[in-house]
């Protein structure tokens, strides 16, 4: 199946700008994404409805993380030891990663990626900032050597089926 979210001429302009930005922060080509879902997510692995579903109830049962804590996420970065692009829609989880591992861990965050594209795009407005940094950290991740991702998340699922399940983990 063809990807409906592709990026416009523009907005790829941006993605190479922000890939080169992202690369020259790690100080590396190669780099392991990591998707955290946190956000809405925390209540909805919390909730005993959603492990009646048929595929989240196996996913369970085969030991896949639904609500991932921050203390994973640096004990996966330090272990991989590689450079590391931490995606995720919580900043507070963001910031409690970051401030957990050690200094001069080579990492970027979903908070960065925004950054960078507002040192862009000054005028870009926060609806447009929302959409075009999701799509460019799914397109980072898809780009990225391995990815560590979220079979409970369908933003996940997009990122595996971009790279034909190569290199892919799961939580």
């Amino acid at each position: 199946m063809p990807d409906v979210f592709s990026l416009s001429g523009n907005a790829k302009e941006v993605y190479i700008e922000v890939l080169s930005k992202l690369q020259d922060k790690l100080g590396t080509n190669e780099y392991t994404c990591y998707h955290v879902r946190a956000g809405d997510m925390k209540d909805l692995c919390s909730s005993k409805d959603l492990f009646k579903i048929g595929n989240y109830q196996s996913w369970k049962k085969e030991g896949y993380s639904c609500d991932i804590k921050p203390k994973q996420v640096k004990n996966a970065i330090l272990s991989s030891n590689t450079a590391a692009f931490v995606m995720s829609d919580s900043s507070s989880i963001l910031k409690e990663v970051e401030s957990i591992l050690p200094p001069l861990t080579p990492i970027a965050t979903s908070e960065w990626i925004r950054e960078v594209i507002l040192s862009i795009n000054e005028t870009i407005n926060k609806p447009e900032l929302d959409l075009i940094s999701m799509l460019i950290e799914q397109e980072l991740c898809a780009e990225a050597t391995t990815a560590v991702l979220s079979k409970f998340s369908s933003v996940s699922g997009r990122i595996a089926s971009s790279r034909s399940d190569e290199g892919v983990t799961y939580w």
